[in-house]
Order: structure tokens, then sequence, then C-alpha cells
């Protein structure tokens, strides 16, 4: 009872704001360069960050320069922080939190933070010459315009479609009819939402897909910038670690939906799981009691996934001296009619 009265507290608030934008009494900040926003309606997470990677790999295969920009979750700094500048990551994991960093290894863009987001597109505006801004994380963030708004629907969200506190939700399922383009995981979800999508909308079906697995030791944050990029990392035999008796394995997460990363490596025989809060920034008493607890049960292998291995990498030394290996579990995003998409995307950058 407390929780959907606290639920409807919420939502008239957030239904004011929204009306505020939609009669202009808010004014939007409107830059010279064309924003594409990727975001979602809840809270916890839909694939947002994979997405955005996916989305400015395309644009730079097509000779078109992207710039990211987000708020930088949970990370200890604060004002306007220039993350890479498209040539050397500038940041810390501690200082750009663990997406943005993320982004910053595996793509040769600029990548700027600021927690009033539309900053940190003056900011891009003022050092880099780029031709579009990725803005991650952006649908709520409607003091910036956007040219594009792509929403993310995962199958949770859906099913049970409640307002925070109550549920997951920032706003509510009909704020979609903002949306430009919307991306499901199944085509279920498309027919429990099909009234609330605009006449203008696209929509299209996304997957999560395993994109490699490599020992933490090689995943140097500084080297992973230019290697990765010039295909350097080969992806070590993981089914032969799997067959190796003499492994015990473990994985250590701090993600917003971790059955996810459970599910794509369920062939993995588990002796335990260590689970920290969305976004934790690991400290080095976290790691002796992880190192401690995985000697007490024989554990030699952790399974970990890209967001935390840019946190981890600076305790590589800890795990390494006591013989236990970290395995990096990376991912993607695939799309379903990528060319339409595509398509998508450029005509919007071209109108501009």
């Amino acid at each position: 009872m407390f929780l959907r009265l606290f639920e409807n507290i919420f939502g008239y608030f957030v239904e004011r704001r929204n009306n505020s934008f939609d009669l202009n009494r808010i004014k939007q900040y409107r830059g010279k360069i064309p924003v594409i926003s990727i975001g979602n309606i809840s809270v916890g997470g839909s694939g947002k960050t994979p997405l955005t990677i996916e989305l400015a790999k395309l644009l730079l295969e097509r000779g078109i320069r992207p710039a990211v920009i987000g708020r930088g979750y949970k990370r200890k700094s604060s004002g306007g922080i220039i993350v890479s500048d498209g040539k050397q990551i500038l940041s810390s994991a501690e200082e750009a939190g663990d997406e943005m960093l993320l982004i910053a290894q595996k793509l040769n863009v600029p990548v700027v933070l600021h927690q009033k987001k539309y900053e940190a597109a003056r900011i891009v505006e003022e050092n880099f010459n780029v031709d579009v801004i990725l803005l991650d994380d952006g649908f709520q963030h409607r003091k910036l315009h956007r040219n594009l708004d792509i929403v993310i629907l995962d199958t949770k969200t859906i099913e049970k479609p409640y307002l925070l506190p109550r549920g997951r939700l920032r706003e509510p399922l009909k704020s979609i009819l903002r949306a430009d383009i919307i991306c499901l995981y199944s085509e279920n979800d498309y027919k429990e939402i099909a009234g609330l999508i605009g006449n203008d909308s696209e929509v299209f079906y996304i997957s999560v897909k395993k994109d490699g697995i490599y020992n933490l030791e090689k995943y140097n944050p500084v080297a992973c910038y230019s290697e990765l990029k010039q295909g350097k990392f080969n992806e070590i035999n993981f089914c032969e670690n799997l067959n190796d008796n003499e492994k015990k394995f473990a994985t250590l997460s701090s993600i917003a939906n971790p059955e996810r990363f459970f599910n794509s490596i369920k062939e993995v025989h588990l002796a335990h799981s260590f689970i920290f809060q969305d976004h934790h920034q690991y400290s080095e008493n976290d790691i002796l009691k992880i190192i401690k607890c995985c000697k007490n049960k024989n554990i030699n292998s952790l399974i970990t996934t890209e967001k935390d291995a840019v946190k981890l990498y600076r305790f590589n030394g800890f795990f390494k001296s006591n013989s236990i290996f970290i395995y990096v579990f990376s991912i993607k995003i695939d799309i379903l009619n990528f060319q339409k998409l595509t398509d998508f995307v450029l005509r919007t950058i071209d109108k501009t």
C-alpha cells in the first residue's frame, strides 16, 4: 500500500517535469552538433553501454566522427572531465566510473563527463572536432536537445511496469512515445507495448552475444586502448580451461543484472559467486576478502565482466601472487536488421 502511494507521488513529479519540457516551460540546450541519445526508462542494466559502443563503431566505419558523453555514475569526481581525447585515456575508473572508462577503452573517440550532460555536450563542442554526440543513458536528460532518441526496453521492465519505488520504472511506459527507435529483446515484448509505440517510431530486436574471453593480465587498460583496435588480442581457448580438472571457477561481478551474466556462462560449473552492488568501486579490503574466500573454497579462477575488469585491473598483482586467475568475459549487442538501423541513423545525421 505504502509503495503504491510513493509510486503515485513519484509519478506526479515525473509527469510534471515532462510536461514542463513538452510545453517548453523548461528550455533545452540545443548545440551545434547533432545528438543521438541511447537510454531506457528503468533502473538497472538493459544494454545501454554495449549498444552505445556498437553505434559508435557503426559511425566510425562510415567515416563519421562521434564523441560520447555521460554522467559517469558513481565516479569519485565531480564537474566536467575528459576521460579520453580520442588519442589517450586521461582518467581512472575511480574518476570516470566503470561504464564510461570501458567506452573510452573500446573506442577511439572523445569521451566526456558532466553531472549535467548538456554541459558535457558544451565541452565537446569547445574542444573536439566531431560530427555527432552519443548521449549515454540520456532519455530522461531532456535538458539537452537530441536529434534521435533510442530507447531499450528489457523484458523485466515490461512484465512489471511499476514506477519507483514499487518497481523499476523511472517514468511511465507511455513515455516511449517520445522515442524514435525502440530496441526490444523479444517479439513477445512487442505485443505487450504495441499500443504505446508512436506512428513514426521504428522497432528493432537486439540480443546479447559473447564477444571474447580474455585473461585480466592481458587486459591492460592502457594497452587495451591501442591494441584492441589493432586486433592484437586473441581470445583464450576457454573451453580447454573448462575441462581442466585443476580449475575451480567462481564469478565476480558488480552489475545490475548478474543473472544475464550467469546465463551467458551457464556451461561453467561455479563453486561460488561474488556479487556486489551495481557500479561498486572495489577497495583493497574487498579484494583481500575475495582472495581469502577463494583460498578457503580452493577456488583458483574467477570469471568477471568487462565493466568489472576496468576496476579490477589495478588489483591484478594481488590475485596473481595468490595464484588466482581472472578471465574477462566480453559481450556485445547484436542488432537484427542492422542495415536498416544504420540507414535510419545516417539519415538523421544527414538532416542536421
